[in-house]
This record gives structure tokens, sequence and C-alpha cells, in this order.
């Protein structure tokens, strides 16, 4: 469930690939590639992501029921962060 702000920001974008954006659903964020979502859950929460973890979990490769990937507090709960291409 994409915001209609975010589709236009993704749709507006001259390197738009389909499939190759990944979206957050709980930060409602887009990101241009893989590595700029790792690198930005790094950056901005502390986060470390394994490169090919992750891109198993996008690829669903992962245990069928594992729909999330990844985990941050947001306002004292933690979240479950759950990914998709787009």
């Amino acid at each position: 469930n994409i915001s209609e702000e975010t589709k236009k920001k993704k749709y507006e974008s001259s390197s738009y690939t389909q499939g190759t954006h990944v979206y957050c659903i709980e930060l409602d964020r887009l990101f241009s590639s893989k590595k700029k979502a790792i690198d930005c859950m790094k950056n901005e929460y502390g986060i470390q992501f394994n490169k090919k973890s992750f891109a198993k979990h996008l690829n669903n490769e992962l245990v069928k029921g594992n729909s999330w990937y990844g985990e941050i507090e947001i306002n004292g709960e933690l979240v479950k962060l759950h990914w998709e291409y787009c």
C-alpha cells in the first residue's frame, strides 16, 4: 500500500526500472536499489543488513511465514519491517 506521494516520486524518477526499487511498508520509504535500502538502514537506524539474506528475502527464497526482514524501534515499540520489490 504505497502512498500516492511515494508512487509519484517513483514514476518521476528517471532511473526507474520495474522490479529494482525496494519499498519498506512500515517506513513508507522507497529505495532505488537493495544497496540504497541497506545503506539507509545502517546509516539512519544503525541496523546491519546482510546483503545476501536481504536479497533472498526479496526474492521470496527464505522460509515461508517469515514475511519480515529487520526490526526497528518506533515510538518505543519494536516493529518488524516488511519489504517488497516495486
